[in-house]
């Protein structure tokens, strides 16, 4: 990113996005060798809103965005004064197409194949990322929580094709602020 991230906003998807690059299995996933060679596939702003059509060929990618729970409470109170910290989540949203392509469901095994093999990646990735909330050689703004909002769901049998049948996991990373 060549716009440094000062504010609290900035920080919470900039420190989302370098989680994300850092993940061993996120740059697997993407073919990448390095961190920076995985953040093309990490969308800072839903990609359908900015734009980047829903292809087959833009997955996998991860998408971060603000969830409607981002807020300044209070952290300290005084006479003249009430201090405020930021508390709430940002989305992290894991996409990849189904590798286990079939359009009818003929095949339970082939069903189940495909969800463990998402499984492992979008679990991978928020192994990966858990364990890089702790690291302090960057900004990880003080995200306290990561917790899965909607588990894998995979395009529904009517709307897939040939290059639109995926799956999809949401995940919020929590922030309570400081005490």
């Amino acid at each position: 990113m060549t716009v440094t991230a000062t504010s609290s906003m900035a920080r919470s998807i900039a420190s989302a996005i370098t989680l994300l690059s850092r993940s061993a299995t996120f740059q697997t996933r993407v073919g990448a060798a390095s961190a920076a060679a995985a953040l093309p596939h990490i969308y800072g702003y839903e990609p359908y809103r900015a734009g980047v059509e829903d292809h087959a060929d833009h997955r996998p990618r991860a998408i971060v965005d603000f969830s409607e729970n981002f807020q300044w409470l209070p952290l300290q109170r005084a006479c003249t004064h009430i201090r405020l910290d930021v508390a709430g989540q940002v989305l992290v949203i894991l996409e990849d197409n189904a590798n286990f392509n079939w359009l009818d469901e003929t095949s339970d095994a082939d069903f189940n194949d495909s969800f463990i093999d998402f499984s492992n990646f979008a679990g991978g990735v928020m192994d990966d990322m858990s364990g890089l909330l702790n690291d302090a050689t960057y900004d990880s703004f003080g995200f306290q929580s990561i917790t899965m909002l909607s588990p894998p769901v995979r395009t529904d049998i009517a709307d897939r094709s040939s290059d639109h049948d995926f799956w999809f996991a949401v995940f919020a990373f929590e922030r309570e602020g400081l005490s």
